[in-house]
């Protein structure tokens, strides 16, 4: 049967073997994504050069897609157990560091940490907060000088380090980082087919990385 649409997998930690790789393969496995948020050169390297080898002993074409990393709004250092957030609940969220520990309280309001520029003015009343991949859920009930009041309505136990996304906020901060251009420059010399950038605001943030490509590889321009 002709297939129109195309099977994309992204790798990790469960896939990063051959045995696995050829199981995908042969299930029907056509784009390869290697998430730049997480690994290093070395193991992205390692993977390419393993697709490119089974591509060509099994005469299955795989793209392998490197999925820019961009820039990450976290969650600061919380207790190793992590916090359980029940819906319902009062939370305020204060601007730190994900190298400084927080979860303290503000008048008896537990405090959680996150590492987002300009957090009370990127955020409005009414508006959601997502964490962890989404699958913590804030609405914003108050604003403050240094916290951001929220109630929770999705809980679930919430740890450092975890992803933070802000729908329809407007921040200040780079769509392209300088650990994305160095990530770049390595894809290209690995022969990845195809890159995403994964923060985009506005036209000019596919123009810059378009303009990174042909300046790192003149002959790479699509």
């Amino acid at each position: 049967m002709h297939r129109l649409t195309k099977i994309v997998a992204t790798l990790g930690p469960a896939s990063d073997n051959e045995s696995i790789l050829r199981k995908l393969i042969s299930a029907g496995l056509d784009v390869a994504r290697l998430n730049f948020s997480h690994g290093s050169h070395q193991s992205h390297g390692e993977i390419i050069d393993l697709l490119r080898r089974l591509s060509d002993e099994m005469g299955k074409p795989i793209t392998i897609l490197q999925d820019l990393q961009g820039p990450k709004l976290r969650v600061g250092i919380l207790p190793e157990e992590g916090i359980e957030l029940v819906a319902g609940q009062r939370l305020h969220l204060v601007q730190m560091s994900t190298d400084q520990e927080g979860s303290d309280t503000i008048n008896g309001i537990l405090t959680i940490p996150l590492d987002v520029p300009d957090l009370t003015g990127a955020v409005s009343k009414g508006k959601t907060i997502l964490m962890d991949d989404g699958n913590l859920e804030l609405l914003v009930t108050d604003l403050y000088d240094a916290s951001v009041e929220v109630e929770v309505v999705l809980g679930g136990r919430l740890t450092s380090n975890k992803g933070v996304n802000l729908p329809g906020a407007q921040l200040n901060i780079p769509s392209f980082t300088q650990k994305d251009r160095e990530d770049l420059e390595f894809g290209l010399k690995k022969g990845v087919d195809a890159v995403v950038l994964s923060f985009v605001r506005r036209a000019a943030d596919i123009q810059m990385v378009r303009r990174t490509i042909e300046k790192i590889s003149p002959d790479q321009r699509d």
